[in-house]
């Protein structure tokens, strides 16, 4: 039913998506299930699809002839920014804002990802920073959590100060992967399945691990991944700290030398992480979730006071997946 020519196509659960003919601007999805076509739409010129892994958007691509292909060139910039407050109660490892962003030549697309359990306060400046300064629309600034309790809440009152210090922070950043854009890049797209994690009651589990790959030539750019499930944390205290993704993304670095590794959480909030090692034993459900982070008294001493041990076991778990 679809004859495709020199752009892609994207399945997503029982319909495969894509640009059909040679020269018609014709956008069609046929169901495999029948082979029949669902639907179609005229007005999209020739493209080729993307689908980011963490929020679903599927961005449109533009695709020029055979011959002037080698016009659109897309490139790729990173920057890593730390990101831990002046002020804290000890710290287990620095946190960082890291961002990467890909330009076609007419659209930027910028993903921020932060060790933090959200932004709050500092999405808003940022979304108004870019769109003023940058010229870059909301729509086109992925802002991504780790969703770690280690660090700072932004809902509270007494952070606001600190959130806003961060917008600014963030902001440099995505300033220098812009002036660091370079290309041609490629990107690519994956899964994987972690066997760590458990859901809650009777729901099933979301065992899958998602990658986007950004490469130039043959050196990995950017690495940037989830998981579907609570974090892993490295203390029982309110010390600053990253929890198992941190871990995670510096195994990646380490493995590959000069890619940036980003984190984001996935969906995934009625799953917990195993505990390395202990079988069906379930960590994270021994959490009291106090706005200080602060443990439950009822989790066992054995694990409690190897926590940061069992942290970065978890973080190179992961990072194998991946």
């Amino acid at each position: 039913k679809l004859s495709i020519h020199f752009w892609n196509a994207l399945r997503i659960d029982d319909h495969v998506y894509a640009s059909i003919g040679s020269n018609a601007s014709i956008f069609a999805a046929v169901d495999v299930r029948n082979g029949e076509i669902a639907w179609r739409r005229r007005g999209f010129e020739q493209v080729n699809l993307v689908q980011e892994p963490i929020s679903g958007l599927i961005f449109f691509l533009p695709i020029l002839s055979p011959i002037a292909a080698g016009a659109i060139e897309m490139k790729a910039g990173t920057a890593r920014t730390v990101i831990t407050p002046d002020e804290h109660d000890g710290k287990i490892n620095d946190i960082f804002a890291r961002v990467l962003t890909l330009h076609d030549g007419t659209n930027r697309l910028v993903i921020v990802t932060y060790d933090l359990h959200s932004l709050e306060m500092a999405t808003r400046i940022l979304r108004k920073r870019c769109s003023r300064e940058l010229g870059i629309d909301p729509s086109h600034l992925l802002l991504i959590a780790t969703h770690s309790h280690q660090a700072p809440l932004g809902r509270l009152p007494e952070n606001f100060p600190y959130q806003k210090w961060l917008a600014g922070k963030i902001f440099a950043a995505i300033k220098e992967a812009i002036a660091k854009e370079q290309g041609p890049v490629r990107v690519f797209f994956g899964s994987g399945y972690g066997y760590f994690v458990r859901a809650s009651g009777n729901a099933p589990t979301d065992y899958e691990i998602q990658l986007l790959k950004v490469m130039r030539e043959e050196q990995v750019v950017a690495m940037l991944f989830n998981q579907p499930a609570h974090l892993l944390r490295s203390s029982r205290t309110r010390k600053i700290g990253t929890e198992h993704p941190g871990y995670a993304m510096d195994e990646v670095e380490r493995k590959l030398p000069g890619a940036l590794a980003m984190y984001g959480d996935a969906c995934g909030g009625n799953q917990w992480q195993t505990i390395p090692g202990a079988g069906t034993d379930n960590l994270t459900l021994w959490y009291d979730m106090h706005p200080e982070g602060r443990l439950s008294r009822t989790l066992p001493r054995k694990y409690a006071d190897r926590l940061e041990e069992l942290a970065q076991i978890r973080g190179r778990e992961l990072a194998q997946v991946v």
